[in-house]
């Protein structure tokens, strides 16, 4: 069970790095557009 507890914790901060290297891509593509 703790791995799988860890598996969960491990998921979550994948997923808040691929939020936040979308944000970054994001802005570079405005800031290209502008």
């Amino acid at each position: 069970m703790a791995d799988s507890r860890g598996e969960e914790e491990y998921t979550e901060t994948l997923d808040k790095i691929r939020h936040l290297m979308e944000a970054l891509t994001t802005s570079d593509e405005q800031h290209v557009k502008e």
